[in-house]
């Protein structure tokens, strides 16, 4: 069972400094039952999100992005929840375990060009987790077993991305 509250808000601090925050409080129940008895496992727990977007002169933005996770249960099913599991790293979905608190920080930078006629391009570079924080970490215990697992997400992974729009959006067909 999961239950909780999610508040999100953007304010302008400045003309050209936007910040988003996202936070969410929630509480997860576990309950197992196996021949050895029952078993609970719950956590009040939460995340939050901070990104903020930075308008540079000559066409430039900046957007840096800071990402929390608290410690919490561990999905009953591997297939939900904050799984990050891939080949190799598949949970034990369990009620005696816990995903442990990690964080991770992602930056981007971006160029517009504008032309006559409303043609439009860009560029944009951007990275994951700029200080390899995000490591996933995992314990999980049974009465035949302790299983303990890290990994690290999408290491080191940068993007380049170039878009170019060509004429006027005509706002009317959305009427």
């Amino acid at each position: 069972y999961t239950y909780g509250l999610e508040l999100t808000n953007k304010i302008t601090l400045f003309k050209l400094w936007d910040l988003t925050l996202n936070g969410n409080l929630f509480n997860s129940i576990i309950n197992s039952e196996s021949a050895e008895g029952t078993t609970r496992n719950q956590r009040l727990s939460w995340f939050a999100k901070m990104n903020n977007s930075f308008t540079l002169p000559a066409g430039f933005s900046l957007q840096l992005s800071f990402d929390y996770h608290a410690k919490t249960v561990l999905p009953n099913n591997p297939d939900q929840g904050n799984n990050h599991g891939g080949f190799g790293n598949q949970e034990l979905g369990t009620a005696q375990g816990y995903i442990a608190p990690h964080y991770s920080v992602d930056g981007a930078i971006k160029k517009d060009w504008k032309w006559k006629g409303g043609n439009t391009a860009s560029f944009i570079v951007s990275v994951n987790d700029i200080f390899a924080t995000d490591r996933y970490r995992t314990y999980s215990q049974t009465p035949f077993m302790i299983q303990n697992s890290s990994s690290l997400r999408n290491p080191d992974v940068v993007r380049f991305t170039v878009s170019y729009r060509f004429g006027k959006l005509e706002k009317s067909l959305f009427k």
